[in-house]
C-alpha cells in the first residue's frame, strides 16, 4: 500500500469532519502502527506542498485544508 492509499483508507471514516493535523497522525498511526509519522503530511494530499501526492489539486484528493493544521476529509 503506497502512503496515499494507508491515509485514504485511516481516515475513510471520518468522511466530511473537519480533523486537526494532529487527529489525523493519530488515527493514520492507530490503523498503520508502522507508518512512518515524519511521511504524514496532510497538505501533501489536499492543495500540495512542494512535493505534493499526485492527487493533491485534483478530486482524488484526501483533504480540503480549511485553515492552518485543519482539514476537511473528503
Amino acid at each position: 500500500m503506497t502512503n496515499h492509499e494507508m491515509i485514504a483508507f485511516a481516515v475513510k471514516a471520518h468522511r466530511q469532519k473537519e480533523l486537526t493535523t494532529h487527529q489525523i497522525k493519530e488515527i493514520v498511526l492507530k490503523t498503520f502502527p508502522n507508518f512512518t509519522e515524519g511521511s504524514m503530511l496532510p497538505n501533501d494530499h489536499g492543495a500540495g506542498n512542494k512535493c505534493p501526492c499526485p492527487c493533491a489539486g485534483t478530486y482524488s484528493r484526501i483533504f480540503d485544508r480549511i485553515e492552518r493544521g485543519k482539514y476537511l476529509v473528503l
